[in-house]
């Protein structure tokens, strides 16, 4: 999961709305949005190479992704993939702070990361292994592949869409926030040590390349009573739209 749009408290209807792109290597195997017939708390897509996930919900009511942290290699070459970190929260039933706390040591293990944790779809916390953590306040937040007070373009891109949304009623309107393609100018690059023309390529909120790209987009939002509707569009190479998954109260649906 490499860029997520957090809208807390902004829309009538649905206090919490979340928009995301998975940005990932075209071969590696996936699975789209499904309840996970060896786990069926945790509802989400699924990384086949791995086993873990970037984003999803549990029907316990816990909600979480990873975004990986650009410039901060594992301690070892072999260390464990970040998608492990969202499947282990996802089936945990300790409190977010409590797991938090139970992870720090462990967490050095990886590569850098962002968490972004709910226990009870109301507060938000983002957590890295660089020795960050935020609660997310009311509001219009996003998060890439740096800290979460980084601005990279794009994020500012996506916020002002969400900002400038009337309602949240419409999943292909939400969907649309994050499909941007242009890439931002050479001076508004961020520096991450990975080159000018990978940080180039890198740069829209919706990527498209032949090896590597937005893989698919999702879409959460959580109503006034609590109830979860969670969307994942998957894509093609060139980021056509190819499947739409929804999972609505509990119910999954295909279409």
């Amino acid at each position: 999961m490499c860029l997520l749009g957090i809208a807390l408290h902004q829309f009538e209807d649905y206090p919490v709305v979340i928009v995301s792109n998975r940005d990932e290597f075209h071969d590696r195997p996936t699975s789209p949005l499904h309840q996970w017939p060896d786990s069926p708390t945790l509802i989400a897509g699924r990384d086949n190479q791995a086993g873990g996930t970037w984003l999803g919900i549990s029907t316990t009511g816990r909600l979480a992704a990873v975004t990986n942290l650009r410039g901060y290699p594992a301690a070892s070459s072999s260390g464990p993939s970040r998608g492990r970190l969202v499947t282990d929260f996802l089936t945990s039933t300790q409190p977010v702070c409590q797991w938090i706390d139970s992870m720090r040591v462990q967490a050095k293990q990886f590569a850098g990361f962002n968490l972004l944790l709910s226990d009870d779809g109301k507060t938000f916390v983002v957590f890295s292994n660089l020795n960050r953590q935020e609660t997310l306040t009311p509001g219009i937040h996003s998060l890439a592949n740096g800290f979460i007070e980084d601005d990279w373009p794009k994020e500012q891109r996506l916020r002002q869409s969400l900002a400038a949304l009337p309602q949240a009623d419409n999943i292909d309107a939400l969907r649309t926030l994050i499909e941007d393609s242009r890439p931002t100018d050479d001076a508004l690059l961020p520096e991450t040590g990975i080159g000018l023309s990978l940080e180039r390529q890198l740069s829209p909120q919706l990527i498209i390349g032949d090896s590597y790209g937005t893989r698919s987009t999702a879409v959460v939002r959580i109503d006034r009573s609590g109830q979860v509707d969670f969307t994942e569009f998957t894509r093609a190479i060139d980021g056509r739209v190819l499947t739409q998954t929804s999972l609505n109260s509990g119910s999954i649906a295909h279409g």
